[in-house]
């Protein structure tokens, strides 16, 4: 590389084109080069810079390691950018996949913020370069890590693995970039410069955060007015306390107390056996009931309310059953409906007024058990608790292997992947074997439940739960959504997760 500018604008010096040119011959060498730098030093331009210029014709994979990402995530985004939509474990080392997958293409991985990596994951990376460069086949690391943070890639000891410190930038080549980037910049000789560049040490984000506006000086970051802030919050206290004293104020005992309530009693009373079920005396009988039953509106003594639970307690009388095979008198003529005469397999000699005004009025008859010549007095059920009973049975006679499963209040539904339109796009977050995987995933994460979809295919003799989130019309929108939701998603159309799902079903079926 001759050019002292990349396609961004940002300038190259001299003694960065040396390190990328010594860079690229390491990576054909070892295989693996780690570029060490402070923050704002250019750990990510240089990663960049070589990521498009080194093996032009080879599959890239550019991860961004942060620190709440896990193994799982970084296993799963290496093998999706470098041989697309392949089912693997993504709890399993990645040699597998890679000798699975690979074939004989060349392959080039580029991580950022390196540091934040595991040992698993680095430890893992090497045996997979070990076993690459056994079989003569290309593949290529690069890492970029701030030793300051951690040094996990700095104290490996392989001779795989080489580790490249980033060069700072010469006073000459200080001046030069701050010269390309603002106008007006006084000439290197200048007192304020020198000690700006000084300060500075070589570092490209110190160089470019000056203020041109003020001498060269850093901008004074704004500062949290504390007095401001103070004053506020006294302000918001006494407004609270004052709110609260007027409404003690204003809130008298006379509204806080409860009102006394009267002792109140229903005296019970015996239900009596009609001997004759004739129309008239029945309605006679349901009158005085209902007289009798009348609760007295006067406060009653201590010992009326004594009384009165000693008679409750008293067992009473039993209501004679329900017979049935009873001859109807008249053939030719049918009982008017809602009249005694209405109700099937009645003996009218054996029961009690109250059960006969409740036979004609009420929509329910509530009978005691009878024997096995005796016949129960019921209606059919509702057509809601006959469609909840039939749910109940349909889905409890579901195979195990399709029924619905809840995990962490989610649940792993593929009819509901089927339904969805073809040209969609969905980001998949995740994708797991086991469900106590699952399940500490998502309450981690605490995903919105209606944006969450879940659905299961097997792989290997071995299901998978796959996570995704969102419906896109768009795969741009899908990626830009990810940056936001989680930036190791990536995006997946949902035609593929159907055809998956569509196989899964159809092994189940054989």
């Amino acid at each position: 590389m001759t050019n002292t500018q990349i396609t961004n604008g940002f300038y190259i010096p001299p003694s960065r084109q040396r390190f990328l040119n010594t860079v690229q011959e390491l990576l054909s060498r070892t295989g693996i080069v780690a570029m060490e730098g402070t923050v704002g030093i250019g750990k990510t331009s240089m990663l960049e810079e070589l990521l498009t210029s080194a093996l032009p014709n080879a599959n890239k994979c550019y991860l961004t390691a942060v620190s709440s990402i896990n193994d799982i995530q970084v296993r799963s985004r290496i093998i999706e950018q470098l041989f697309g939509n392949v089912l693997f474990d993504p709890e399993k080392p990645m040699l597998n996949a890679f000798l699975e997958f690979g074939g004989n293409t060349e392959l080039m991985i580029a991580i950022d913020n390196g540091h934040h990596l595991s040992g698993q994951i680095i430890g893992e990376i090497l045996q997979v370069v070990a076993e690459f460069k056994k079989q003569s086949r290309v593949i290529s690391v690069l890492f970029t890590f701030d030793k300051q943070i951690t040094n996990t890639i700095g104290s490996i000891t392989s001779a795989l693995i080489s580790v490249m410190p980033i060069p700072k930038f010469s006073e000459k080549e200080s001046y030069i970039l701050i010269k390309q980037s603002f106008d007006d910049v006084p000439s290197p000789d200048t007192a304020k410069v020198k000690r700006w560049i000084e300060n500075a040490q070589g570092n490209p984000i110190q160089l470019l955060a000056f203020d041109t506006q003020d001498a060269l000086k850093l901008a004074k970051p704004v500062t949290m007015n504390i007095k401001l802030w103070v004053s506020n919050l006294v302000v918001v206290s006494l407004l609270l306390a004052l709110g609260v004293y007027m409404y003690r104020l204003y809130f008298t005992e006379e509204q806080s107390l409860p009102k006394t309530i009267k002792e109140k009693t229903i005296k019970p009373t015996v239900e009596p056996m009609v001997s004759d079920w004739s129309s008239a005396k029945v309605k006679e009988h349901v009158v005085k009931v209902k007289q009798t039953q009348m609760p007295e509106d006067n406060a009653a003594s201590s010992s009326d309310i004594l009384e009165a639970l000693n008679n409750a307690m008293k067992p009473q009388k039993e209501v004679e059953a329900v017979t049935a095979n009873i001859e109807p008198t008249k053939a030719n003529i049918e009982p008017a409906a809602g009249t005694l005469e209405s109700v099937p397999n009645v003996n009218k000699q054996s029961l009690p007024v109250e059960i006969a005004k409740e036979a004609i009025s009420e929509p329910v008859v509530n009978l005691p058990e009878s024997s096995s010549s005796e016949k129960e007095i019921s209606l059919a059920p509702s057509e809601a608790e006959f469609g909840s009973e039939l749910d109940a049975e349909l889905e409890s006679n579901l195979p195990s292997s399709i029924a619905p499963l809840t995990v962490a209040g989610y649940r792993v539904n593929n009819q509901q992947m089927l339904s969805l339109p073809s040209n969609k796009f969905v980001l998949q977050l995740t994708a797991v074997s086991q469900e106590s995987t699952l399940e500490t995933y998502l309450i981690e994460k605490r995903l919105d439940a209606k944006l969450t979809r879940i659905y299961k295919i097997s792989r290997n003799n071995s299901d998978w739960l796959v996570v995704t989130y969102g419906l896109f019309d768009t795969i741009a929108s899908a990626r830009e959504t990810a940056k936001n939701i989680d930036q190791n998603a990536w995006a997946k159309s949902t035609e593929a997760i159907q055809q998956q799902i569509k196989s899964y079903n159809e092994s189940l079926s054989q």
